[in-house]
């Protein structure tokens, strides 16, 4: 999952909930009952009724198998997104966060207030291109004694 559009079409997954799911089948239900409370029955109309039967426990069987199809595709996304590389590298960012913290407390400041000024650090250590390097240590030696500026420019 590279690209953001892939990981908002994963976000914004919806289901129809269990509350909705039972309001569509009462209220399908009442309409059925109240249409046959108005028939007399028959030969035509018990078929008629066969017939929606079949339909909608057909249409049951294809919603079911759209259903089982989209949760396919979603447990696929999450396999894709939810790596073990993902999982090992949340769980350096913890334990990195967390010592951090720990050393933070130990030494008597707040992460929180210190963030401003530690996180361009972070940043420039990270990105740098050999980031374990210590900058380079600079010695100048004591200019030389010299009493008369002749003895300069010899």
């Amino acid at each position: 999952m590279s690209s953001k559009n892939e990981w908002n079409i994963m976000e914004e997954t919806e289901f129809i909930s269990v509350k909705l799911m039972l309001l569509v089948v009462v209220i399908i239900s009442i309409v059925v009952q109240s249409v046959a409370q108005l028939m007399s029955p028959s030969f035509w109309l018990n078929y008629q009724i066969l017939a929606f039967i079949l339909a909608t426990n057909v249409g049951a069987v294809i919603l079911a198998m759209m259903a089982q199809h989209s949760a396919d595709n979603l447990s696929k996304r999450y396999r894709q997104a939810f790596t073990p590389d993902f999982y090992r590298g949340i769980e350096l960012f913890s334990s990195f966060f967390s010592r951090l913290e720990k050393e933070s407390l130990s030494r008597g400041t707040d992460i929180e207030e210190r963030m401003d000024d530690l996180v361009p650090r972070v940043h420039d250590f990270l990105l740098s291109n050999d980031p374990l390097a210590a900058p380079p240590e600079l010695t100048i030696d004591d200019a030389p004694e010299w009493h008369d500026e002749s003895e300069l420019f010899q």
